[in-house]
């Protein structure tokens, strides 16, 4: 939980008792895994919230060219 809690690479390395990043990568990747599904989850959200923005106007905006 020290990632997800802002501390820095080298505090929790240092805190864990770990010689290297490696180990420390190695044994946080949780984490870092964590980290990752809290961003899909948030760019999924906001990708519907955009849709359903488009959606509320049928007409999709030209940027002033027409189509046919």
């Amino acid at each position: 939980m020290w990632f997800a809690n802002n501390m820095s690479e080298y505090d929790v390395m240092t805190l864990a008792g770990h010689s290297s990043f490696a180990a420390t990568h190695k044994f946080y990747l949780a984490v870092a895994d964590d980290l990752v599904h809290r961003a899909r989850v948030a760019t999924a959200q906001g990708l519907r919230q955009k849709l359903v923005h488009f959606g509320a106007h049928p007409e999709p905006p030209t940027h002033g060219f027409s189509v046919r």
